[in-house]
C-alpha cells in the first residue's frame, strides 16, 4: 500500500542558529585567591572559588585591602599573577603583608 502524499511527514527547514539545550542562566563567575593560605587553610594560596566568591572570607575581604588585592575575580587573575614575579608592585607587597599579618 502506497503512502499518499498528504500523508507523507512534512519536512521542516532546519533551522541555521543552533537550538541549545541549556537555557542561558548567569552562573556566578568564579573568584581566585592569590595569596598565601590564611583563615587556618581555609583560604588557600592558588585555589578557584567556581561557585562565585567564597562568603566564608567575606569579613577579611571587607576590612583587608591586601586580602582584596589578591582574591580576584577569574577575569582579573591573569594580571595579579603577572604582578606578583614583580618584588616592587602593589600585588606583591601585598601578599607579603599578609604572610606577616597572620591572617
Amino acid at each position: 500500500m502506497a503512502i499518499s502524499d498528504d500523508e507523507k511527514p512534512v519536512k521542516k527547514a532546519a533551522s541555521k542558529e543552533p537550538v541549545s539545550t541549556f537555557d542561558k542562566v548567569q552562573k556566578p563567575e568564579s573568584w581566585s585567591y592569590l595569596g598565601p593560605t590564611i583563615l587556618g587553610g581555609k583560604l588557600r594560596k592558588g585555589v578557584t572559588y567556581t561557585s562565585g566568591f567564597p562568603e566564608f572570607a567575606r569579613a577579611v575581604y571587607d576590612q583587608n585591602y591586601e586580602v582584596r588585592k589578591l582574591l580576584v575575580p577569574l577575569s582579573g587573575m591573569l594580571e595579579v599573577y603577572k604582578e606578583l614575579f614583580d618584588p616592587n608592585s602593589e600585588s606583591s607587597t601585598c601578599y607579603r603583608w599578609i604572610e606577616g599579618s597572620g591572617l
